[in-house]
């Protein structure tokens, strides 16, 4: 049994590292996740949400906050769903005028469970304005990949009893479907409302790239 998790320990440790290494580097402007003025379109993928496809085409005009997981995770997607919906209304709150165009993306790694209709009707627990997709294994993966996005099956006593370990960064999209930051765990619905606020001043004050 000790060597099956010291195994996982270190394809774990490995995949992290991938992470590290599909993040553009840190620009010198010291805003803590921001990669802009670089940044990384994503290349295409399509995934289902209710009503039809999910592609890049529905990131577009929106600033996204992109959050990985799946609705029988016990314990990190129920906490910072919550999070995120308290993050939502201090915006609204204290932030007005980026708060309008701002929307949460939450995406399963469970292609087996989750269902578009059954991640409508979780997200919305949290919060009507969240969106919830997913996908077959392929499809999942043509996202995850690029946005170094690290998920492991742990296999229970029957096919269908079995947890995901998963990231849990938040990662924020740009209005022309670009990657150009990420909100490392722990989060704080404060917190995480400012640091947002935060990079979008810098964004919105360096327009072209400076």
């Amino acid at each position: 049994m000790k060597y099956k998790i010291f195994a996982v320990v270190l394809i774990m440790f490995g995949l992290g590292y991938l992470i590290i290494l599909s993040m553009p580097t840190q620009p010198s402007h010291g805003i803590k996740g921001l990669f802009y003025p670089q940044t990384k379109p994503l290349l295409p993928f399509q995934l289902t949400q209710i009503g039809g496809n999910f592609t890049p085409e529905n990131l577009q005009n929106h600033w996204s906050l992109l959050f990985f997981g799946y609705t029988y995770c016990p314990d990190i997607c129920p906490v910072t769903l919550s999070m995120l919906s308290n993050m939502k209304a201090n915006l609204s709150q204290v932030y007005p005028q980026i708060a309008g165009n701002t929307q949460f993306v939450f995406i399963s790694v469970d292609s087996q469970r989750d269902t578009p209709e059954k991640l409508a009707e979780y997200v919305r627990f949290f919060d009507n304005d969240f969106i919830g997709i997913t996908g077959s294994d392929e499809q999942i993966s043509a996202l995850t990949r690029q946005l170094g996005i690290v998920f492991l099956k742990k296999p229970g006593n029957t096919k269908d009893d079995y947890l995901i370990d998963h990231s849990a960064q938040i990662l924020l999209i740009n209005p022309q479907s670009e990657w150009v930051g990420v909100f490392s765990a722990p989060h704080e619905a404060e917190t995480l409302a400012h640091h947002y606020a935060q990079m979008r001043q810098y964004i919105a004050e360096h327009p072209n790239h400076e």
